[in-house]
């Protein structure tokens, strides 16, 4: 899905292929360093990490959505 978007937006494969390898290198290299925060106890607790990261996640996907909106309307 991601490599279709950015295709449709203009990029590369080889610049897709380096982005999204960027983005699972820091997924393997964040998720261990999250889960140990999460396991200490305190605060951040497995619900409200996915409640962070769910509302981070949908903010994203409001700008991207708004962006892609105004876009089309300068190109009408």
């Amino acid at each position: 899905m991601a490599a279709v978007f950015l295709l449709a937006n203009g990029f590369t494969n080889t610049e897709i292929g380096i982005l999204l390898a960027i983005a699972n290198i820091s997924s393997a290299l964040c998720q261990p360093l999250i889960a140990g925060i999460i396991d200490r106890g305190g605060w951040l607790t497995n619900r409200r990490f996915i409640l962070i990261t769910g509302t981070a996640v949908c903010a994203v996907g409001a700008v991207v959505v708004l962006f892609a909106l105004s876009s089309r309307r300068e190109h009408s």
